[in-house]
């Protein structure tokens, strides 16, 4: 149980990398398998034991409001705050106006569907004691050519033909303590990774956590989109949801 935790979930963004979609629909109500996004995220949340929720959107609130108010489900599960404003502020502006009792946050983006398994996440934050604790992906890059690699005197020494790399990348979800918060800038909009430099200019400890035990998809491309659909489909399962 997180009860020392409040959920927040980042959708006020227009989505406009998945569009025409959401031309339509709020990227944060765009399905997977059976289900929107947002029915995902919050199921995601009260596994955790997470009851307070807050969600900070901008563009096409209005669509999620009525949403929300026509799914009493939602409701039953955890209470729910709309922060209808905050599309403008990037994604940590908003964190400021989240007042909530609990002392940390779990952040996630609305265009982030994973399987993996949060709980480890908000436990490391807190065994670690950081300020802030950044969920990681990988990410692999093909390059498409031969890489040279020639010494000091332009002699040729290896070629490595179409190399990838992998790199550790953010996946959009955080736990985020008191003291990070306390940095959010107090006017205007204010983007995570200037929240992360601020933190280390600070001296305070922000972590980064690998994501294990299940897959991640950035569905605010169209590509990790459709990778999201056959990833649901191919579980054959109504609710993408794993078992808390």
């Amino acid at each position: 149980m997180q009860s020392d935790y409040a959920g927040v979930i980042v959708a006020g963004g227009y989505g406009t990398r998945l569009a025409p979609i959401t031309h339509v629909l709020p990227k944060v109500l765009v399905p997977v398998g059976r289900r929107a996004m947002l029915d995902i995220l919050v199921d995601q949340m009260t596994h955790l034991g997470i009851r307070d929720i807050h969600l900070l959107l901008g563009h096409q609130a209005g669509l999620v409001r009525a949403y929300v108010d026509s799914s009493p489900h939602l409701g039953e599960l955890a209470s729910l705050t709309l922060h209808t404003d905050t599309g403008d502020l990037g994604t940590a502006g908003p964190l400021r106006r989240v007042h909530a009792r609990a002392r940390h946050l779990l952040v996630m983006n609305g265009d982030v569907f994973t399987t993996a398994d949060l709980g480890a996440l908000t436990n490391r934050h807190a065994s670690d004691g950081s300020a802030l604790t950044v969920a990681t992906t990988e990410f692999t890059t093909t390059i498409p050519y031969g890489v040279l690699h020639s010494d000091d005197r332009s002699r040729l020494m290896t070629v490595d033909e179409k190399p990838s790399l992998e790199w550790a990348v953010s996946a959009g979800i955080y736990a985020v303590g008191p003291e990070a918060l306390a940095l959010v800038e107090a006017g205007g909009p204010d983007e995570m990774p200037g929240l992360i430099q601020r933190c280390l200019k600070h001296g305070l400890q922000v972590s980064t956590h690998r994501l294990t035990g299940g897959a991640w998809f950035d569905l605010g491309t169209e590509d990790g989109y459709r990778s999201s659909l056959r990833h649901s489909e191919s579980r054959d399962a109504t609710d993408p949801v794993p078992a808390p």
